[in-house]
Parts: C-alpha cells; sequence; structure tokens
C-alpha cells in the first residue's frame, strides 16, 4: 500500500507503525498493540476500503495536511472527518484540534475534538464544521494535542468537504400593520451573491425591488399602504453548484393582510 496524497511528519510503514509512524490499511487487529478490532473502515458499503492509522508521536502539533482548490469563493462550505480511539480504556485517550486557513496561512476556523475516550467495543465519531471560504483554496490541518509513547493512537477515515448550498426562505405572509409583529417581508437566508429581489402585483405591476436583502419590504408602493391580497416575487441570486457559479432564480406568492 502506498503513503497517502496529504502530507504529515508522521513516517510511513506497511506494517504496524511506531510511535510517530502511521500505515494504511482496511482492517486492525490485536496483534498491533492490542489495540481494538476493526474488521472494516468506516465507510459504509464500500468493498476494501482503506483508513489511517496513526501511533501517536512523542511531540504534539500538526501530523496532518492537505491543501484543497476548486472551492467556490464567498461560500459556506462544511468539512467533517471520522475518528475511533484505538487504544484500550486505559490509555492516555487522542485529542485533535482541526484548523482551515488560507494558502498563506491565515486561520478560517478551528476547533477541538475533546478527549476521544476508548470504548469497550470499537466506536467510530463524527466531527464537523461549517466555514466560509473567503477564495478557492484552502489548507486542511490536523494537530494532536497529546504526546505519543503511551495511547493517542487513532484510526482516521473519510474526511470530506462539501458546498453548503444557499438556505433562502421567502415567507408566504406578512401583516404590515404597525403591531410590531411581522411588519415587514423579511426573507431569511445566508449571505448571497448578487441577490435580486422583486415584488408584483395581480396586475403584474412591480411594487418593490432590491439587491439588498437586509433591506425589508415594508409593504408600502409609492408611499401608500399596499392593498391587502396576493402577490408574486421573483428572487434571483447566484450559487455555487458542481464548482461553479449558478444562477438561481425561484418564484412564489406572498400573502399581504392588515
Amino acid at each position: 500500500m502506498e503513503p497517502f496524497k496529504g502530507n504529515t511528519y508522521y513516517t510511513f510503514v506497511s506494517g504496524c507503525p511506531l510511535d510517530g509512524q502511521y500505515s494504511i490499511a482496511n482492517s486492525a487487529s490485536k496483534v498491533c498493540y492490542n489495540w481494538h478490532v476493526l474488521p472494516e473502515d468506516h465507510t459504509p458499503n464500500d468493498q476494501r476500503g482503506n483508513m489511517l492509522f496513526f501511533n501517536g508521536g512523542y511531540h504534539k502539533g500538526e501530523f496532518y495536511k492537505q491543501s484543497v482548490t476548486g472551492l467556490c469563493p464567498d461560500n459556506f462550505n462544511e468539512l467533517s472527518l471520522w475518528l475511533l480511539n484505538l487504544s484500550q480504556p486505559y490509555m492516555p485517550p487522542p485529542e485533535i484540534t482541526i484548523e482551515i486557513k488560507t494558502l498563506d496561512g491565515v486561520l478560517i476556523k478551528s476547533f477541538d475534538t475533546g478527549k476521544i475516550i476508548s470504548t469497550t467495543t470499537p466506536t467510530w465519531h463524527q466531527f464537523s464544521t461549517t466555514f466560509f471560504a473567503p477564495s478557492n483554496s484552502i489548507t486542511i490541518r490536523l494537530l494532536t494535542n497529546v504526546a505519543g509513547g503511551r495511547g493517542n493512537d487513532f484510526a482516521l477515515d473519510d474526511i470530506k468537504l462539501k458546498q453548503c448550498v444557499a438556505d433562502v426562505k421567502v415567507p408566504d405572509v406578512f401583516t404590515p400593520n404597525n403591531d410590531g409583529v411581522n411588519d415587514v417581508l423579511y426573507i431569511h437566508h445566508q449571505r448571497l451573491s448578487s441577490p435580486n429581489f422583486k415584488v408584483y402585483d395581480r396586475w403584474g405591476s412591480l411594487v418593490f425591488i432590491t439587491e439588498d436583502l437586509n433591506n425589508n419590504w415594508d409593504g408600502q408602493y409609492k408611499g401608500s399602504p399596499a392593498e391587502d391580497g396576493v402577490y408574486l416575487y421573483k428572487l434571483e441570486y447566484e450559487d455555487c453548484l458542481f464548482n461553479k457559479q449558478t444562477k438561481v432564480s425561484r418564484a412564489g406568492r406572498i400573502l399581504l393582510v392588515r
């Protein structure tokens, strides 16, 4: 088995890794330091899938680094991975910090796993976070917060990075009667790229338009209260689908009731 494509200060071996070494295999047995028996990796329904085994080194710090390109800039993403404590309960547990940085080293997001306590049976734990990517490239760093030599042995699998599809919700009714409740048409959204929101009356006349979704419609038209009734809206914005900026268009109805 060849070493994986990410970068690590650990040394690759094909058998049981010593302190500061790693290996790649599709199963684990008690032959390696009385580790948990793993008949397969975490990935469901794969055929002889592999996972990474790390035997904690004598020093804390970075043990894995991977650069990722092809992201859509100015969009939200989710990073997730699965970890398993290989050691028996009496051994010091691993504790990992995950960092997401720009290629020039600026920290975007950091979070800790806490102590991954060993269990009597092998148990995978998922850790994930969302982050805002300012450019199309990032670096992912994994750091161990525990010195090895005894314990701090773990398996790593299924590192995934996915684009978060824009979460946009346009209410179907609002009541601009100045009672302090639901008085404006508020569009629930994450940060959107190039939005354009239009509202039309039943005859097709444009009654409201904005390119700033924090600019909410207050139910006024030409300085006077708009009539009660059904209005049509059209919302256009850019979303990142399949790593490409794509124009999205949505339409629907809004009921104005005073």
